[in-house]
């Protein structure tokens, strides 16, 4: 299922960064609520087996998605609260040029719930006026939730050609693809051996220097998942940094998916990490906001995260517009800086001109939250 080129994730040189779009009106969000009205429930009952699943998920149960009720209630409420995470990431690879070659692109979306990480990758090609097909191989242990994904994937219309692979994620085979997307699939698997197994499985089928996505939540789990991930594999870890680290990010739920229940949570603190068989060299220029810029009397500090791991970023100017700069860049935004070290380490800026937004996890979460 590989795309033409073979080299998916390129050089990740920090092209120009690609227009987000400007609709909130796309076809997942006519999906959702087609499913709701075929189903015949109501708000309350979507409700209580939202409920029903996050007791079982909290006592550490395996997921019971077990009909076509709990399949749809998982897909209204969790499916919107996580669409925008693997939306941000794909948005930030396509703005640094990957993906940028082939008819159409692979896709290995495993554990893959109604699909999510799919979506994210249709709509993030769709907002950057990429207008490739995705091809899509979708894998998890509930035939209902693939029965939903197949459902919502006849709203795009020939954007997108999904197969669906009824499987235990600990065991299945994994496709080759351009990507491979294990989101909060990973820590769904108890043994930190079979864990690491499966990554080791996904890693081998990326085509060429194609990527893994490998999204958790600041769970105790996920928190174990990101560590064992940069132990065992930290050398082919893309992004975000070179050592583990939750974001704490505003990640509103697009208000355009709310069509039957609103989402409880308005924040979301997770791990992240884009890995490749064969990463480009890393960017010395390139640093993620691991800390928001606090304000202090002389001016702004912050940490960030570049090749060289966490460092801090002092610009001393009391200036309003450099303020207002600074302010606006949240946790987990991709910036530029031109300017040279110091010479106790970090950065030590007068105003901030020389630091450049490449990716802002910001933007495209306020335009979705409409």
């Amino acid at each position: 299922m590989c795309s033409e080129r073979r080299g998916a994730l390129g050089s990740l040189t920090g092209g120009p960064a690609r227009g987000i779009g400007s609709g909130v009106n796309f076809p997942l969000a006519d999906a959702l609520e087609s499913l709701f009205v075929r189903s015949g429930l109501s708000p309350a009952q979507v409700m209580r087996e939202v409920e029903r699943l996050s007791a079982a998920y909290g006592r550490g149960e395996p997921r019971a998605i077990d009909g076509e009720n709990a399949a749809l209630a998982y897909a209204l409420y969790f499916l919107p609260e996580h669409f925008l995470k693997p939306y941000l990431v794909v948005s930030e690879l396509l703005a640094l040029g990957a993906f940028t070659s082939g008819k159409r692109l692979s896709v290995v979306d495993a554990g893959a719930g109604p699909g999510t990480a799919t979506w994210a990758v249709v709509e993030a090609l769709r907002a950057a006026g990429d207008n490739r097909r995705v091809d899509a191989i979708l894998i998890d242990r509930s035939p209902s939730l693939l029965k939903t994904a197949a459902t919502i994937a006849g709203r795009y219309e020939g954007r997108v050609s999904i197969t669906t692979l009824q499987a235990d994620m600990s065991t299945a085979s994994i496709p080759s693809a351009d990507v491979v997307f294990l989101c909060n699939a990973l820590s769904e698997i108890y043994e930190e051996e079979s864990r690491m197994a499966v990554l080791k499985r996904a890693l081998s089928s990326a085509c060429g220097s194609g990527a893994v996505v490998v999204l958790e939540p600041d769970s105790t789990r996920g928190a174990d998942v990101a560590a064992a991930l940069w132990s065992s594999f930290g050398s082919q870890v893309v992004a975000p940094c070179p050592a583990p680290h939750a974001f704490d990010i505003a990640v509103p739920v697009p208000a355009a998916l709310q069509r039957v229940v609103t989402a409880r949570h308005r924040r979301q603190k997770f791990h992240w990490a884009v890995l490749s068989n064969a990463p480009p060299a890393a960017r010395q220029d390139l640093f993620r906001i691991a800390e928001p810029f606090k304000k202090l009397k002389w001016g702004c500090q912050a940490a960030v995260c570049g090749a060289r791991g966490i460092e801090n970023i002092a610009i001393r100017s009391r200036r309003l517009e450099d303020r207002r700069a600074l302010e606006a860049l949240g946790q987990g935004d991709l910036v530029g800086i031109d300017a040279v070290r110091s010479a106790s380490g970090g950065f030590k800026l007068e105003s901030a001109g020389p630091i450049t937004v490449v990716h802002s996890f910001a933007a495209p979460a306020r335009l979705l939250a409409g």
